[in-house]
């Protein structure tokens, strides 16, 4: 009798499994038999197919909606007009052919939101579009391909993002008029990148612990105003935010914080560097072949080097705060009647002998740049400093507790009597 039940039983397991799994839909065959303009809601489920959306649809995840494909094709491919995408999570295959993005789209007036992108390649790939939204959720990637990419497209905006373990966090190229607010770019090359991209905005963003938190290169016009970089020291070339090849660039009322260099501009004209708050920065802010800037209305804080420039000239210093600087007011204006000289001596000094960083705002480094002058163009000067700052200086958000300088100073201090101690026993 066993002999006969066994298998009956096995021939009804497969038969309900293989019945499971034919109960599953084909979303592809849901998007095709759509009515342009219709709600499309993808029941709770991890499908393992790519689709492709070529009609106006709204398609909306019910619960936990997973796609996964390791085929040599996006998961989800969007190319027609006016499709919105909602609370859906994607993975991508490592595993898969060729290096498709894990999300491709072409066409205008698309809405992708509250998505949970995991990417071997590519997060999110828009390619020759106009008037695309990009809003919530997150895009995850290994390291070697950009989180969302921009090529050819315009008026679009990208918000409340969060990307992580990138190449870069935003790429834009040849890519005029976008939007970059409130998101939040970590661990990437650069979290910001445009590249021959005009007009465009950054806003709100907080991009740290990257090699460099924005890069904007032969872009004009761009505006890029309260931002948080900080911690973008990965590297001795690292900067809050670098401009290379640029005109017309607006960077105001931004934080940088704890970076290599705190705004590096190369190479550019015309920006104009405004009510900015740089603090315990290696570089604060550093020319470098670069004309016809201005830096004004900026509070500097605990910085190694506040300003530094290279083979640059006619940028102009005017009504900062700089914490190191001589204060007198003679008129009650505000403005002290001492000049400040942004003189890069130390930064000179611990190029040369690293080891001399740990004689930061040490007395007797005032009284050695006195006497040996850095060249005169290296030198910038603010003949209007300001007396105190638009905001006092802020805590720290860096989790590392910072050394109070008066410790510093007395362990400075106790060494040469430590050293001759030691010395006199060995006699």
């Amino acid at each position: 009798m066993k002999r006969v039940i066994y298998p009956v039983l096995l021939i009804f397991f497969l038969v309900s499994a293989h019945h499971a799994a034919a109960e599953q839909p084909s979303i592809q065959s849901l998007i095709d038999a759509a009515e342009s303009g219709s709600v499309l809601k993808i029941p709770p489920g991890t499908y393992d197919q790519p689709i492709v959306v070529d009609k106006p649809l709204t398609l909306l995840g019910e619960g936990k909606v997973l796609l996964n494909s390791c085929g040599d094709s996006p998961n989800i491919s969007i190319t027609s007009n006016g499709v919105t995408l909602s609370k859906v999570a994607v993975e991508q295959c490592p595993e898969g052919k060729g290096s498709p993005p894990a999300i491709y789209v072409t066409g205008k007036g698309h809405m992708l939101k509250d998505l949970e992108v995991t990417a071997a390649h590519i997060g999110i790939k828009v390619d020759e579009a106009s008037d695309i939204t990009i809003e919530g959720g997150k895009v995850t990637g290994k390291g070697k391909e950009n989180g969302i990419d921009l090529w050819a497209t315009k008026n679009s905006t990208i918000t409340s993002v969060t990307i992580k373990e990138v190449r870069d966090g935003v790429y834009m190229e040849r890519s005029n008029g976008n939007h970059v607010v409130d998101n939040s770019m970590e661990n990437a090359r650069y979290g910001v990148h445009l590249m021959f991209s005009d007009s465009g905005i950054i806003e709100k963003n907080v991009s740290q612990n990257n090699f460099t938190g924005a890069m904007v290169m032969e872009s004009d016009h761009t505006r890029i105003f309260d931002n948080e970089f900080k911690r973008n020291n990965q590297n001795v070339h690292s900067q809050g935010l670098l401009l290379y090849t640029t005109k017309d660039t607006q960077i105001h009322d931004n934080l940088f914080e704890s970076n290599r260099v705190g705004a590096f501009i190369e190479d550019s004209q015309e920006a104009v560097v405004e009510n900015n708050r740089f603090q315990t920065n290696m570089v604060s802010v550093q020319f470098k072949k670069a004309e016809g800037n201005r830096i004004q209305a900026n509070d500097f804080y605990g910085n190694v080097n506040n300003a530094h420039a290279i083979e640059s000239s006619g940028n102009e210093l005017n009504q900062n705060y700089w914490d190191d600087s001589m204060h007198l007011d003679l008129e009650g204006q505000g403005i002290s009647a001492i000049p400040y000289s942004a003189d890069p001596y130390f930064l000179t000094l611990v190029n040369e002998i690293p080891e001399y960083q740990l004689f930061f705002q040490n007395p007797g480094i005032s009284l050695i740049r006195e006497v040996f002058a850095s060249p005169e163009d290296a030198i910038l000067r603010d003949p209007e400093p300001l007396m105190t700052a638009a905001k006092p200086m802020e805590a720290s958000s860096d989790k590392q507790k910072n050394v109070p300088l008066w410790i510093m100073g007395i362990i400075m201090s106790m060494v040469p009597l430590i050293t001759l101690l030691q010395l006199r026993k060995t006699k």
